[in-house]
């Protein structure tokens, strides 16, 4: 199975902002649905930010980049990209638990998530 993990949209103040966030989701969610009507074994996997700071062990936004640095030990000086290598991360490990694989070394609050 093919896992395709997005980080949620985010509703913000910024109703031009939101509304294309929204239609790329929405656009993406058209096309992996005609996948799998082609017979290609596929999820579809929003993944909120609670879900995200939850995943890395972080209380507040600006704690990531340090969680992602002490438990993967990958450093990136961007918020953004640290959200994006723990939005593939979930899904990695989701794969895990789905394909009944070891799951050595998640801590209760991933394997919530």
């Amino acid at each position: 199975m093919v896992i395709v993990a997005i980080e949620a949209e985010i509703w913000t103040a910024n109703q031009a902002q939101g509304s294309e966030q929204a239609a790329l989701q929405a656009i993406l969610q058209c096309r992996l649905w005609e996948l799998r009507k082609l017979g290609i074994p596929l999820q579809y996997m929003p993944i909120n930010v609670a879900q995200v700071k939850k995943y890395a062990g972080a209380v507040k936004k600006d704690q990531i980049l340090l969680q992602v640095f002490k438990r993967w030990g990958r450093e990136y000086q961007d918020h953004n990209l640290a959200d994006a290598f723990l939005v593939a991360q979930i899904a990695y490990d989701y794969g895990r638990v789905y394909d009944r694989a070891d799951l050595e070394g998640l801590v209760k609050p991933q394997l919530e998530v």
